[in-house]
């Protein structure tokens, strides 16, 4: 029987564990996975996914972001999230929403990026 079982650990424990020791972490949504006990929707984690990308890339490394970590480079979300780990995202929300407000150049450079994670997203799972 495995460790973790026998000492009852919680399951984010084990999944934080693996994930550090290098293992592909794969969640399966889907029929059966309800909304109503807190999992959100496909939509809604690929919302937050793209506003992840655009806060990363055009927010903290884009030639306007004077304070962009030194070894964070457009397009390396991992370095981000491993060094300062997942943003909250109510946090998030409220950085795009002040950095987007009354600039339509910002605004459709979001909705790009929206709409490219979605179509992505929707690519990769057609291909499961």
């Amino acid at each position: 029987m495995d460790d973790a079982i026998r000492r009852e650990v919680p399951a984010e424990e084990i999944l934080i564990e693996a994930f550090h020791a290098g293992r592909p972490i794969i969640p399966f949504l889907g029929a059966g996975i309800s909304i109503n006990t807190g999992f959100p929707p496909i939509g809604e984690i690929a919302t937050y996914l793209a506003k992840v990308c655009y806060y990363i890339d055009f927010m903290l490394v884009s030639p306007e972001a004077h304070k962009s970590p030194a070894d964070l480079q457009q397009g390396n979300y991992s370095t981000y999230l491993r060094l300062y780990g997942w943003p909250d995202l109510n946090d998030l929300n409220a950085n795009l929403w002040r950095h987007v407000k009354g600039d339509e150049t910002k605004k459709n450079a979001f909705n790009s990026v929206v709409r490219a994670v979605h179509a992505r997203l929707a690519h990769d799972l057609k291909a499961v």
